[in-house]
């Protein structure tokens, strides 16, 4: 994706309330409910994001259940030296957004 479409891209996510910014005390908070679903750093491409993403977590607890019964956690990553809450997954390893 060329530089502009990445920032529309990502400016309109962000406009969409589809992903926002969060301070650094947010993502720690988030981070310290229980052991994290899902941990990493780096390497993973969140196709519906476009945010080169250098560390994720889905959140120990899960937020709601999607129509297949299959638990879904809030997403939180650190991206651009920011914090981001990027939506609810069900596993970050199938890059599945709910």
């Amino acid at each position: 994706m060329k530089t502009k479409q990445y920032k529309d891209k990502l400016g309109e996510m962000i406009n969409r309330g589809l992903i926002k910014e969060v301070s650094e005390d947010t993502y720690l908070k988030m981070l310290e409910i229980l052991p994290p679903q899902e941990m990493g750093e780096g390497g993973y491409n969140f196709k519906d994001v476009p945010l080169p993403i250098d560390e994720h977590f889905l959140v120990g607890e899960p937020s709601d259940h999607n129509e297949r019964g299959e638990a879904v956690y809030e997403c939180y990553v650190m991206a651009l030296g920011k914090y981001w809450y990027i939506g609810q997954y069900t596993s970050v390893e199938d890059n599945y957004f709910n």
